[in-house]
């Protein structure tokens, strides 16, 4: 994997923990769930950001590289992983591909609803700005630590 592109998984109870008042039962509220059968998409990299996905069962591969070259740098996000939170926040592009690994329930929020959610649960959004930091960090430690490129 392209090392600007460090998978970040979150985990949904990770979000949620701890929480006062009805953060739960809000988000449940505007979350579509589905079963997919494996080999479906969930997003393309370089699409526009539509929402979130939550994994409740199966598994998701998340892939760098074009699907054809095989699953080469996957990550594989498991039972209770968020898939495209910096997205859904940004409004940027995907930054990798997703698709089912297995027949898997998934949990989809809409981009302008997840951002509404934000907007009106602050202890739910400040955990959210915490949570990409920290993925933020991460990847300029795993920068840093790769050995200087070497000129020509």
């Amino acid at each position: 994997m392209h090392p600007q592109s460090v998978p970040v998984h979150v985990f949904h109870e990770d979000l949620f923990r701890g929480l006062k008042g009805s953060a739960g039962e809000d988000f449940a509220a505007i979350e579509t769930r589905a079963f997919y059968t494996a080999g479906v998409s969930l997003f393309e990299a370089d699409e526009p950001a539509f929402g979130l996905f939550v994994v409740h069962r199966g598994s998701v591969a998340v892939s760098n590289s074009n699907w054809e070259e095989g699953l080469a740098g996957c990550s594989t996000f498991l039972a209770g992983e968020v898939l495209g939170l910096s997205a859904a926040v940004s409004g940027e592009a995907y930054q990798a591909s997703a698709r089912t690994l297995e027949l898997s329930e998934i949990g989809m929020v809409s981009r302008a609803d997840f951002l509404e959610f934000l907007a009106t649960h602050g202890e739910f959004a400040f955990r959210v700005v915490g949570l990409l930091s920290d993925s933020l960090n991460s990847a300029c430690d795993h920068l840093r630590a790769l050995p200087p490129a070497i000129q020509a």
